[in-house]
């Protein structure tokens, strides 16, 4: 891929999606994405039917996702991607660990966790319109952590930075991803 590739990783809830708008709004050469939504395009599938299946079904729908990266049209002057992605996935019944083939196929130049406090991602969740599992602060924590281990894992295995950014800081995400930092209003 000849674009720069950053993943965002993070617990469903921790403002993935949010910071990834803000950047796009602020740079117009940056395309965000979903791998849920390259996942439900790819598989013809609802986001809660991939989420919820098997362990190992699961674990397969994941590997079509550098095709469908790749045959993703970018708008012209797209020089970096933004890959809103997970590296554990809670399907109701067990924490899932995204294998680390699937983010080697997609060759990422950096790897970005975002973390928040597992009270703020139970509040989130409560007023969004998305299906999540319900899950309590200290659930979350511990599956914060375990995103985060598998993160590391990724980075070693890979060689790539791991950055942790505090979900809402959009100065130090900006820094992380090698842009200017312009002023707030």
């Amino acid at each position: 891929m000849d674009r720069e590739l950053s993943i965002l990783f993070g617990l469903s809830g921790v403002g993935k999606t949010t910071m990834g708008r803000k950047v796009i709004g602020l740079d117009a050469g940056i395309a965000h994405l979903s791998a849920s939504d390259l996942l439900k395009a790819a598989h013809s599938q609802s986001g809660e039917e991939l989420r919820t299946a098997q362990q190992d079904r699961l674990v397969a729908n994941q590997l079509v996702l550098k095709d469908a990266l790749s045959n993703w049209r970018f708008p012209p002057g797209t020089h970096h991607i933004l890959l809103d992605a997970h590296s554990v996935i809670d399907n109701d019944r067990v924490l899932v660990d995204i294998p680390v083939d699937v983010i080697a196929s997609l060759s990422p130049d950096r790897l970005i966790f975002i973390r928040e406090n597992p009270k703020i991602i139970v509040e989130r969740r409560l007023s969004d319109t998305r299906i999540r599992p319900s899950r309590t602060a200290e659930e979350l924590g511990r599956h914060q952590e375990r995103s985060f281990i598998v993160c590391q894992m990724f980075s070693k295995f890979l060689d790539v930075p791991l950055s942790v950014v505090q979900s809402g800081d959009l100065a130090e995400f900006r820094s992380v991803l090698g842009l200017k930092i312009l002023s707030q209003h």
